[in-house]
């Protein structure tokens, strides 16, 4: 009934002829005992033979025509059926059997067929919806008995208890009383029993501090009298006028030498100083690089000062010093005062090196800053450059978002700018909103696996929406609708027809079993590929659909299209 097209002159006679064939499947006459054979599984499955190709030709009866030949059984019907009038129908004699007409619609042709399941689907979609208001006002009554029976039980169950209250009210009343008396009275007793316990750690507090007291006057008593006794033994042993003889100055010269105030400073030890003026002596003899092994009397003044300063670091800080510091410090300052024109030549060579070296140092700081100009220009113009290509794709995300029936959803994008000619990191997290009233969430987020791959194949489509130049582009897809609901499968299978005819690319997707009832309503060809058994080493020869507004397009191809059969 499909492929059979019937004039409207002949409608009404053919019609009732064709109704009780109208599930038939038609096969090749080569094929017809192969397809019973295959549909032994299918009880009450209908086969028809089609005219044989080498035998005689046949004219189709007048006003009819297909695109299958079915010519032989369409004569037989004609010669075993009459058409009847008043009612219209087909009788067959030899049956004894006939099958009424009067079709409103046409029954036959594509076209027909499927105006017809149309016509069926609206009026079951139609008996639903009334079985749902019809339901829906049921539930309406339901709930309302339901009030109003829990309304009664509430209020009996109110009168009982508001004689409870009552009773429980005048119970409180006299407990109030009662214990107001006994809040007054623990009130002033706990006054009284704060007031004690605040005098007593106040007291404990007073004697804690006085002992505490003592014990610091007494350490400060006894460390004052044990500093009295050494300063006592130090004043005894210092003496004073020999230090000054040989100092052969006043106490103020000595003062300002050490950068020290003789009258509000403590002046420094004898014996810190001494220290400080061997180890500057020790110090300045190493740098110099006095050699340990070579006794040539070039450097034996230099060999009898080191071995005076051994002796003078072993004298005792607080007596008077046995030898001088000139005889320490004499051969040094002889050889050192011999260097000085030579280091000062040294020092203005030095100057000039630094300052060319500053030169050169300044030329390359400018050629520094300008790169570092170009390149911040460069870097503000890739950024803007990234940043607005992410700015589209995130604005077209949003948009499928909400043709979808979504709350939106968008990119955060955070460029990480290196310092310097380094690698550059772009940030981007997809966002999403799951209410209308709700911030956006990250994908990192828990959610289910369904949602996510919602909004992934939604960001890939978006980055697609966002170019320029996507004709001609493939984009493939692996398990298409997996894990998705029906109306979310539905839901991305429509967007992808949408993007692939609005920016005329292709989209190549694999899908399971289960998902390609929904992808027939929308993909333009489906290949379908059957593994037969583990054993096989091939799979079965590929199925594959093709739909085409242009009918007569597919019948061109029709012969390359089965061109591969011959070699199964």
């Amino acid at each position: 009934m499909d492929q059979l097209q019937l004039g409207e002159a002949v409608r009404a006679v053919w019609e009732p002829r064709l109704w009780p064939w109208r599930d038939a499947v038609v096969v090749d006459a080569a094929e017809a005992e192969s397809a019973r054979v295959a549909l032994q599984g299918v009880p009450g499955a209908q086969v028809i033979a089609a005219d044989d190709p080498a035998g005689e030709t046949r004219q189709w009866p007048a006003g009819i025509s297909g695109r299958v030949r079915v010519i032989g059984f369409l004569r037989t019907l004609e010669e075993r059926m009459t058409s009847l009038v008043d009612p219209l129908a087909a009788y067959d004699p030899a049956l004894s059997t006939a099958v009424v007409g009067g079709f409103e619609a046409p029954v036959a042709g594509r076209a027909a067929r499927l105006a017809l399941a149309k016509a069926e689907v609206e009026e079951c979609e139609r008996v639903c919806a009334k079985a749902r208001k019809d339901l829906t006002g049921v539930q309406a009554e339901c709930e309302l008995a339901e009030m109003e029976r829990d309304a009664a039980a509430a209020a009996h169950e109110h009168a009982g208890l508001r004689e409870q209250e009552k009773a429980l009210g005048r119970a409180v009343a006299e407990a109030d009383s009662k214990i107001t008396e006994a809040v007054g009275v623990e009130d002033d007793l706990e006054k009284l029993h704060q007031q004690a316990v605040i005098a007593l750690a106040t007291h404990t507090h007073q004697v804690s501090a006085a002992q505490e007291a003592v014990k610091r006057q007494a350490e400060i008593h006894a460390a004052q009298l044990k500093e009295i006794a050494q300063l006592e033994r130090a004043r005894s042993q210092v003496a004073c006028p020999a230090w000054l003889s040989l100092w052969g100055g006043s106490a103020e010269d000595a003062a300002d030498l050490l950068g020290v105030d003789a009258t509000t400073m403590s002046l420094p030890r004898p014996g810190r100083l001494r220290h400080e003026v061997e180890e500057s002596l020790r110090i300045a003899y190493e740098q110099y690089g006095l050699p340990d092994d070579v006794a040539d009397d070039a450097v034996e003044d230099l060999h009898r000062a080191s071995e005076l300063r051994a002796e003078f670091a072993q004298d005792d800080a607080g007596a008077i010093p046995r030898i001088g510091l000139d005889d320490l410090a004499g051969p040094l300052r002889i050889r050192l005062a011999g260097y000085v024109e030579r280091d000062t030549v040294a020092a203005t060579q030095i100057a000039a090196r630094q300052a060319e070296w500053e030169t050169q140092l300044a030329d390359l700081e400018k050629e520094a800053a300008t790169s570092a100009r170009t390149l911040e220009t460069l870097q503000d113009m890739i950024e803007r450059h990234i940043d607005g290509l992410l700015h589209q794709i995130s604005d077209s995300f949003y948009q499928l978002d909400r043709q979808r029936g979504g709350y939106g959803a968008k990119l955060e994008v955070e460029s990480v700018r290196p310092e310097g000619a380094r690698p550059w990191r772009w940030e981007v997290t997809p966002c999403w909103k799951r209410s209308a009233r709700g911030d956006y969430v990250s994908y990192q987020t828990n959610a289910n696996g369904a949602q996510v791959k919602v909004f992934a194949i939604q960001l890939v489509l978006a980055a697609l929406l966002a170019d320029d130049e996507p004709r001609g582009r493939v984009l493939i897809l692996d398990e298409l609708g997996n894990s998705l609901g029906e109306v979310n499968r539905k839901d991305m299978l429509a967007a992808l027809r949408e993007v692939a005819r609005q920016r005329e690319l292709s989209i190549l997707g694999t899908c399971q079993d289960s998902v390609l009832v929904d992808a027939a309503d929308v993909c333009d060809e489906l290949l379908w590929f059957t593994h037969a058994s583990s054993s096989d080493a091939y799979n079965q020869p590929t199925a594959f659909w093709g739909y085409d507004p242009q009918g007569q397009r597919v019948e061109l191809t029709l012969d390359w299209l089965t061109a591969g059969r011959a070699h199964v």
